[in-house]
């Protein structure tokens, strides 16, 4: 997350020491600077409350933390509040402000616990080891993938062990956590349980390509998508005897479930998201031939010669999305959405990739035309509210999309948050419990900045251009 610190809260917390002066006057001031605050949270706009929370910069102690969880992680909603109370709580360093910090998790539900942990994860310092450690236990799943992602700058060996057991975790956006911070880590103490998610039966989406590419990763080995590769690999390098064939279990081997622009998954939900708006009407120069897939080119006919056609953005990326469609494994279930002014799924629920379901997603793609201004705010608000109106609740968490295919020129101009930046914001900060991949690929080469943020959140994905 992004933080905006302002140019006055930034001078001042140059000029001023770290902590407020001792004795009485340092409670005074204090209290007034926590009172103006209290003030400044009443702002209708988030960028206004994110200027009060600064009153507190400077301050290092449990007073200023009980005021920021209790006014701020409690209460706010707005990314760019929360992201302020964050930044000022990572700054902490006392004993006794960690303490303070952690014993408000006591008592506390979501989203105030897992922001708590965030807050922990920023401070990593060694008392925040031991209520970290406990978070990467908890029974939610949103705290329990917070407090793992916390656990990223932590340098304690028991984080392996608590990551490593969250390879285990029933919620896949937990395992999607721990695989994610394994790999930054590059904890090669949890490669054992890591090998253990490419066993048959283990993964059944997404994160069996997640787990196999975090090894890879780890280990600088190109190891195909093989259980018992891995294990013949990892007990090498424990000088162990190789294991005889049948302790191994039978396998088929894994194939993507899908593929666009080169970009392959092993999701079992995946979502195309299309901007149709009308800068997607806009004229490229492009040579839609040497564009296109190899197995159009291959079979070339009318199918070639529409991608040689192409000469607008929306014309690409229907090619495009259509192929990907067309392409899809049958174990995969998907929706196609499309976004203007407001979004538009063309089943509103995830449906089996059959033969009749892609036709009819690939003809209501061939009809698209561009029209409207983009409204890139209500578009990721559907991606998050696709299976369920609250993009937290269970139903959300578990059988919400794995894999967002993301095609878009980046432009977003209207909606309730204008400026596509606040709207990653608000992705961001959901996207921490929802662990959605998303691979973003660029039209026309409008902004794509919006775009690699997108791609670039937590647990990260791709971005590429189609022209």
């Amino acid at each position: 997350m992004r933080n905006t610190v302002p140019t006055a809260a930034l001078l001042l917390s140059l000029l001023l020491p770290a902590a407020a002066p001792a004795g009485r006057a340092a409670g005074e001031s204090f209290a007034r600077r926590r009172a103006e605050m209290i003030r400044g949270l009443r702002a209708k706009d988030p960028d206004e409350r994110a200027e009060a929370v600064y009153a507190l910069d400077g301050f290092d102690g449990p007073e200023a933390v009980r005021a920021l969880v209790r006014y701020v992680l409690a209460r706010e909603e707005s990314p760019r509040v929360l992201s302020a109370a964050l930044q000022l709580l990572g700054m902490m360093r006392k004993e006794e402000s960690v303490a303070a910090l952690a014993a408000e998790v006591r008592g506390a539900g979501f989203p105030e616990k897992a922001r708590i942990y965030e807050a922990l994860g920023r401070i990593a310092t060694a008392p925040a080891a031991a209520p970290l450690l406990a978070g990467a236990y908890d029974e939610d799943p949103r705290v329990r993938t917070s407090a793992l992602l916390a656990l990223l700058g932590m340098a304690d060996e028991r984080a392996d062990m608590a990551l490593s057991d969250a390879l285990q975790a029933k919620e896949w956006p937990v395992r999607s956590a721990a695989i994610h911070i394994i790999e930054k880590r590059r904890s090669r103490n949890a490669l054992p349980r890591l090998i253990q998610r490419l066993r048959p039966g283990a993964e059944r989406g997404r994160l069996y390509g997640d787990a196999l590419t975090a090894l890879r990763r780890i280990t600088g080995k190109r190891i195909g998508p093989s259980f018992e590769d891995w294990m013949r690999w990892y007990d090498r390098e424990q000088g162990r005897k190789p294991r005889p064939p049948e302790e191994f279990p039978r396998e088929t081997p894994r194939l993507p479930t899908g593929e666009l622009g080169g970009v392959r998954t092993w999701a079992r939900r995946i979502l195309f998201v299309l901007s149709v708006s009308e800068s997607m009407g806009e004229k490229i120069s492009v040579d839609g031939g040497e564009l296109a897939p190899r197995d159009v080119k291959e079979r070339g006919g009318e199918e070639l010669e529409a991608w040689r056609s192409v000469k607008t953005k929306i014309q690409l990326a229907r090619l495009w999305v259509a192929w990907a469609v067309r392409h899809l494994s049958p174990e995969a279930s998907f929706d196609v959405m499309t976004y203007s002014v407001s979004p538009d799924a063309a089943f509103g629920r995830f449906v089996p990739a059959t033969p009749a379901n892609r036709e009819k997603a690939v003809r209501r793609i061939a009809s698209l035309s561009p029209s409207g201004r983009a409204d890139l705010h209500a578009a990721l608000v559907k991606v998050f509210t696709l299976v369920s109106r609250d993009p937290l609740d269970r139903e959300s968490l578990l059988e919400g999309p794995e894999t967002v295919f993301f095609v878009s020129d980046g432009t977003s101009e209207t909606g309730r948050v204008r400026g596509a930046y606040r709207a990653f914001e608000e992705a961001e900060r959901l996207n921490r419990y929802r662990q959605i991949r998303f691979h973003c690929f660029g039209v026309g080469g409008n902004d794509d900045r919006v775009l690699a943020d997108l791609a670039g959140m937590i647990p990260g994905g791709v971005l590429r251009s189609l022209r």
